[in-house]
């Protein structure tokens, strides 16, 4: 069976290859990042282009409130239209940096000081965000979606989160490392759970992932583990204990 593989520069600007079966065609690539400090931490997501619009379409209904220019790039506003949250994005050339505001709308130069904080290096293959040094601020946490057609998302942790989410139990073999499941929950009284009813960790000796089936459609069962197995992390010199 071949392989769809992608290659992906990561928040912090680590390098990703992530592969799986090329059954199942790429829909969808994303990725988010937490920044934090002594006392105070912001999440953002970075999608491709459009990102803006569909969230506040589909997600937060919300109306475009402010256009504005911070650096050299675009910065957009909306509201939600019940006024509970407030979205901000940055346009980049390939992608674009989208943080979520709860509560009232911010005044907005704190909108502009916040995307002025940090650095930001947009490529065709993933956007680099780091906050400046002035800020204290620094990575807590990064991840990057994949969605895949008829099949599901691969979420892979960070090079310095992979190993936290390898169980302390030896896994199953799959073609490229191990695999743990766990039932969805509400699904244990089910008489004869499919494989949709579990989530799974993927361990590779670079990186780990971890898979969410879709719950709906006709792929049987037997296609959906195919995939399970097929998926391989590889994080550019990162390194991965299993068979613990």
């Amino acid at each position: 069976m071949g392989e769809q593989v992608i290659s992906v520069i990561s928040p912090s600007g680590s390098r990703l290859e992530l592969a799986w079966s090329d059954e199942a065609p790429l829909t969808s690539i994303a990725a988010g990042v937490r920044f934090a400090g002594s006392s105070s931490g912001r999440g953002f997501q970075i999608g491709s282009r459009g990102h803006h619009d569909f969230a506040a379409q589909y997600m937060i209904p919300a109306t475009l409130s402010e256009r504005l220019i911070v650096g050299n790039r675009e910065l957009l506003i909306s509201v939600a239209n019940d006024r509970t949250a407030t979205i901000a994005t940055l346009l980049g050339e390939h992608h674009e940096l989208m943080t979520i505001f709860g509560g009232p709308p911010p005044v907005t130069t704190a909108i502009v000081d916040l995307f002025a904080s940090l650095e930001i290096h947009d490529q065709p293959d993933g956007m680099r965000v780091q906050p400046r040094s002035s800020t204290l601020l620094s990575i807590m946490s990064e991840q990057v979606i994949a969605v895949t057609e008829a099949r599901g998302s691969i979420t892979v942790p960070g090079p310095a989160g992979a190993q936290a989410l390898i169980p302390k139990s030896r896994g199953a073999a799959t073609t490229h490392g191990e695999v743990w499941r766990t039932q969805l929950p509400g699904r244990a009284q089910l008489a004869a759970p499919r494989a949709r009813d579990f989530s799974y960790v993927i361990g590779c000796p670079a990186g780990a992932a971890e898979v969410h089936l879709v719950q709906d459609g006709p792929v049987r069962d037997e296609e959906l583990l195919e995939f399970v197995d097929s998926v391989r992390v590889a994080w550019q010199g990162a390194n991965v204990r299993l068979g613990r």
